[in-house]
């Protein structure tokens, strides 16, 4: 996948993006993590997903909220959900 540098990200980056990840140096983006948070607060959630990933999502987005939805779409019960993450 191709990558781009932007200078202004609020300016630069289409508002219909559903993730936007940020790849760096682990002490980089740990460091970014609490500016972009506070940053974006209200706007967007920022998490980093790994130490080298900093994920940046719509405000409210996220896969318990997805998981929600399909439940309630395919009309399953909770109780027969199995998830798993690392």
């Amino acid at each position: 996948m191709p990558s781009r540098q932007i200078e202004n990200f609020v300016r630069d980056v289409p508002r219909n993006l559903p993730k936007c990840l940020i790849v760096g140096e682990p002490h980089e983006i740990t460091a970014l993590e609490p500016i972009a948070r506070e940053r974006f607060k209200g706007v967007a959630d920022v998490f980093q997903s790994d130490p080298s990933f900093l994920e940046v999502v719509p405000a409210g987005i996220n896969k318990g909220v997805a998981l929600k939805a399909s439940i309630g779409a395919y009309g399953l019960r909770p109780k027969r959900i199995d998830c798993c993450w690392r």
